[in-house]
């Protein structure tokens, strides 16, 4: 059982970091145009958007259609997993959304 501790979520990330890269990797290789245009448009809503509830539903929605263009059911199941386990650390306003990521907003 989880302590709640910040170790905990380190190690949640230690796993989740490899996991993201990989995805990307996957999306790189085999992303449609239509999974392109989709991750544009959501990136732009996240520069772009001043409200904080929105951008971290839609820094999730990024990293969501990131993990199904990589096209790899077993990394997007070991991914949203991991994210749902950061959602109990989460000392941000509610959300039923994992964490914001600030390098989303560049």
């Amino acid at each position: 059982m989880r302590s709640g501790a910040p170790e905990d979520v380190v190690e949640i990330y230690e796993a989740r970091i490899p996991l993201e890269a990989e995805a990307a990797a996957c999306a790189a290789l085999r992303r449609t145009d239509l999974d392109l245009a989709r991750l544009h448009h959501q990136h732009d809503l996240i520069r772009d958007a001043d409200d904080e509830k929105i951008v971290r539903a839609a820094n999730f929605r990024f990293h969501e259609m990131l993990w199904q263009a990589g096209r790899n059911a077993t990394i997007t199941e070991l991914l949203v997993k991991l994210t749902a386990r950061l959602r109990i650390y989460d000392s941000g306003p509610p959300s039923p959304f994992g964490g914001g990521c600030a390098a989303c907003r560049a």
